[in-house]
């Protein structure tokens, strides 16, 4: 009897482990790895509608840790995923996805072919275009909060990105969705090796295509300096295919410490790309890089130009029929640290950049400029000095009130002092 009832308890203690509540479920190791819907990968775990997952997932063997694909909606908190050959976690096609506290390392330990850059995977040549630890594709009103992605050998931390005919975290095409809403906010992203640490990037042209209205905040993206050049680093904007849109986004508030290329980048690669109306405000970016050799174009810096903290580049070219364009960008009380240049732009158009701080050696050029000095297509504000950095419009104002009122109360000391000595000598006459 006592036996019984010792199995009894010891069972219902492992199942308290490993589902926990209704709808939870939790994981020691990974099990047999599962068809990932179409894309033509594998999977530890394939979320249900409504699931809760948690816990460890020994990934190994699989090309993906967990999968959460078309219409599902799913929360992952408190999870650690490991050992996948490609991505830690992949979700598709849905909307409303939460990946929280968890921490996602040593994934991409086999990975799929890599797509040769700016093009995708077609039957005859299959490929992953974009093999991050998080990737969120054709993905709207997704929150990805307070996650550790680190340590990823195949490609970098977490992406935000279009699905289409180019899916560009697998294999086989996808289904037209936008990338819509999603909120990136208070990861740390540290030391993952060839790709970037948070990327919003679009693959695709066409309706239901492109990036809409993603929210980058309050992130530490950790990486490497150029001399060093093993961990890249970075937040990037990137339209990838032709004719594609990333409109509205927002980075703000991020620590980006430690990149090959340069801290934040955004880049319109292809011919009628249209990057529009992003915001890059109050992110603290420090001890970056510029383009290598083999990525570079006759745009971007590079290293004889010397190292970048926020990068615009529009890869236009005289007599491109359709050149790509950076429109409409706002960059606000950024602070740029043991940088050459603060801001660079190239073929952009109605930048606004206002307030920017720090130690920069130049605060801005454009790539076409024959001398250090502003574009023409960029609006610098009044409030913002054009010669030098770090500087605030409203210390000059301050200063003066400041000695105006430095020299009343010295005046009014003087007049006090001689009404004093004058009653003194009436109430004491000699």
């Amino acid at each position: 009897m006592r036996t019984s009832l010792a199995f009894i308890a010891v069972t219902i203690f492992l199942v308290a482990i490993f589902f926990g509540p209704a709808g939870t479920v939790g994981y020691a190791q990974a099990a047999t790895c599962s068809p990932a819907g179409d894309t033509g990968l594998t999977a530890a775990v394939v979320a249900i509608s409504n699931q809760m997952i948690t816990g460890t997932i020994n990934a190994a063997g699989c090309d993906i840790g967990i999968y959460v694909g078309p219409g599902i909606e799913a929360v992952i908190a408190n999870a650690t995923v490991t050992g996948a050959n490609d991505h830690g976690i992949l979700v598709q096609d849905t909307n409303n996805t939460v990946i929280e506290n968890s921490l996602i390392t040593a994934n991409g330990v086999s990975p799929y072919t890599a797509c040769p850059f700016g093009t995708a995977s077609t039957p005859s040549k299959p490929c992953i275009a974009n093999n991050y630890e998080v990737l969120l594709v054709g993905t709207s009103h997704a929150l990805v909060k307070g996650n550790t992605v680190s340590f990823n050998p195949a490609d970098g931390g977490i992406t935000v990105a279009d699905d289409g005919p180019a899916n560009p975290g697998a294999p086989n095409p996808g289904t037209p969705h936008q990338s819509v809403g999603n909120i990136i906010t208070n990861n740390l992203i540290e030391n993952n090796i060839p790709g970037c640490g948070i990327n919003v990037a679009s693959y695709n042209s066409g309706p239901n295509a492109g990036a809409v209205g993603n929210i980058i905040t309050g992130n530490i993206v950790l990486g490497s300096t150029p001399d060093v050049g093993l961990y890249n680093g970075q937040i990037v904007i990137a339209a990838n295919a032709p004719n594609t849109v990333i409109s509205d986004t927002v980075i703000s508030g991020n620590i980006v410490d430690g990149s090959v290329l340069p801290g934040i980048a955004v880049h319109a690669n292809a011919p009628g790309d249209v990057i529009s109306d992003t915001t890059i405000e109050n992110n603290l970016i420090s001890n970056n890089g510029y383009y290598p050799a083999s990525f570079a174009t006759p745009n971007t810096p590079t290293v004889s130009n010397g190292t970048v903290g926020i990068s615009l580049v529009a890869e236009a070219a005289p007599g491109m029929p359709s050149p790509p364009s950076i429109t409409g960008t706002s960059i606000v009380s950024n602070t740029i640290l043991n940088d050459k240049y603060g801001v660079w732009t190239c073929n952009t158009a109605s930048t606004n950049i206002m307030d920017l701080l720090g130690n920069a050696s130049v605060p801005m050029i454009d790539c076409h400029a024959s001398s250090l000095s502003m574009p023409s297509t960029t609006v610098m504000t009044s409030e913002m000095p054009s010669t030098s950095i770090g500087q605030n419009p409203s210390i000059g104002p301050n200063l003066i009130l400041a000695a105006l009122i430095v020299i009343a109360v010295i005046i009014a000391v003087i007049v006090i002092g001689v009404l004093a000595a004058v009653w003194r000598k009436r109430g004491n006459p000699q």
